[in-house]
């Protein structure tokens, strides 16, 4: 049987990925990104919390080729999600993320990301 494989489109974004797992928040969790067949892009994320629980943010800095995501106040049970995706620009592609997590104790953090790369007007 044929595997029907959906295109899943937000105004001129595709969905690209999306993915849920949980992680232990006081490593890093690391995504490979396949961009070409020769490049791939990574992602590293990083968990904070600071004093005030509601302010969430997400800092994006580089590493060389890593682009690092560094998610403040995102242990919370009842969840947590930007209100804004994050813009990245990797290569010459643009794409969006959305970051939704809940957290289940200090050591457990469940993460849904999606990656939407927007449509060149070519196609």
């Amino acid at each position: 049987m044929n595997r029907i494989i959906p295109k899943i489109f937000n105004g001129t974004r595709q969905l690209v990925i999306s993915e849920t797992f949980c992680c232990d928040p006081n490593q890093d969790v690391r995504i490979f990104l396949p961009i070409t067949q020769e490049k791939t892009a990574e992602l590293r994320f990083e968990f904070k919390s600071d004093a005030d629980a509601s302010n969430r943010h997400v800092e994006i800095s580089k590493k060389e080729n890593i682009l690092i995501l560094t998610l403040t106040n995102f242990l919370n049970t009842l969840g947590a999600a930007l209100t804004k995706p994050v813009e990245l620009n990797i290569g010459k592609d643009r794409f969006s993320l959305q970051i939704y997590g809940t957290s289940t104790g200090k050591e457990m953090l469940c993460l849904t990301l999606s990656l939407f790369k927007e449509e060149s007007d070519n196609g």
